[in-house]
């Protein structure tokens, strides 16, 4: 079976030359950087040498669920962080003919059972037995990363490093969103939440010719969205909720600094076309729903660190909301491993690039910093980059 042993840690090199380093959160905000073996693949697994190392929102999940094991004195495993990653290939297994050393791959972070039907066609992010890098398993803050054959992704030369590596989560979490809103050319798309995920769908929404307007609650986040191609920022930091949405839809006045007025407003009374909400903020996700026009289309993409719904969400599903504007919302989880071929099409043929997000970078040694600066709301992507 695929996961039957933690990638990284088995059949290691013993040479001196043969050590590499990687980041290791051991709980209680403590980072370490340490010296290990470099993996030897397996007969169907591929070594990667780290080229880039992205970290992503889920990362900061993570470490804040380690946090309060660690304090709850419950056992905890170190692991290595980021499930972004990109590279070259370095070795290959006996059984390895997709791949070739060399390549330029980006690695996709969800490991499945490659036995269930899930995996079978490549959706391996539903797999029920499956993982992923920085949870599960060590993540790509090393130099050196073991995973299978099946991960390994060719990027093309017309794309670097630091997109191949975003496009592992958050740009293909966007595509695959808005692959599911089907969404058009001159059609309105809000995006509530302007992190990484959200700035993303903001560079795909422009390149798939909407018009885009970007809600946050931070204005460094809203200048970010600004940047990166966003028509329309709005801070909803002081925002008043509609308590009736029936009100807006019916020409009734409602508080001018409601976020759902505001796009009532930008689009002429009708509502926007398309929402994905990527903050995970029950107010968010209630403020979506209500601008939504008639027959549109809602993606969920954000998701917090406790999973938390409160009244605010619940009241914001009301079927009778649904069933009246008819709407359709969707979930979305990642992106289906298949799916990472149209995407690099996509940004190829358009000339997309997720570099504009990237605010900071930093070298391995300094991955406690990276770390630090990711869980701000004044960075945008932050990424851990090798010049080697």
């Amino acid at each position: 079976m695929l996961l039957q042993f933690p990638y990284g840690f088995k059949k290691v090199n013993t040479k001196k030359e043969d050590f590499m380093h990687k980041l290791v959160y051991r709980g209680n905000d403590q980072f370490d950087i340490v010296s290990v073996s470099i993996p030897q693949p397996g007969p169907n697994e591929v070594v990667v040498k780290m080229k880039v190392a992205a970290l992503c929102g889920s990362d900061i999940h993570i470490k804040e669920q380690h946090d309060l094991e660690f304090l709850k004195n419950r056992d905890y495993s170190p692991k290595t962080p980021s499930h972004e990653p990109a590279g070259i290939v370095t070795q290959i297994g006996t059984a390895v003919n997709t791949v070739q050393i060399g390549d330029r791959v980006a690695v996709y972070h969800k490991l499945g059972c490659q036995a269930c039907d899930e995996c079978r066609t490549g959706n391996i992010v539903m797999c029920a037995k499956g993982g992923a890098l920085s949870s599960e398993f060590d993540g790509a803050a090393a130099d050196y990363l073991v995973v299978p054959r099946e991960n390994c992704l060719p990027l093309p030369e017309s794309l670097g490093f630091e997109d191949g590596a975003i496009m592992m989560c958050a740009g293909g979490t966007a595509y695959s969103g808005l692959s599911k809103l089907k969404l058009n050319s001159g059609e309105s798309l809000a995006v509530f939440g302007c992190g990484p995920v959200g700035l993303a769908t903001i560079i795909l929404a422009k390149a798939m010719g909407a018009h885009v307007f970007a809600v946050d609650i931070h204005p460094d986040r809203l200048a970010l969205a600004t940047k990166v191609g966003a028509d329309f920022v709005i801070n909803s930091s002081k925002d008043v909720p509609v308590q009736n949405v029936y009100d807006m839809i019916h020409g009734f006045t409602v508080p001018a600094s409601s976020t759902v007025e505001k796009l009532y407003g930008f689009t002429n009374g009708k509502g926007v076309d398309c929402v994905a909400e990527c903050s995970a903020s029950s107010h968010a996700r209630a403020n979506g729903v209500d601008s939504l026009a008639r027959r549109g289309r809602m993606v969920l993409l954000g998701i917090d660190n406790q999973f938390r719904n409160n009244f605010s969400f619940q009241r914001s599903l009301e079927p009778e909301k649904i069933i009246f504007k008819e709407l359709s919302i969707f979930g979305s989880n990642v992106f289906p491993l298949p799916m990472f071929y149209p995407m690099v099409k996509f940004m190829t043929h358009n000339r997309v690039s997720f570099v504009p997000m990237i605010t900071h970078r930093f070298p391995l040694e300094q991955g406690a910093a990276a770390f630090k600066m990711a869980a701000t709301p004044s960075s945008g992507k932050v990424i851990i980059t090798w010049d080697n």
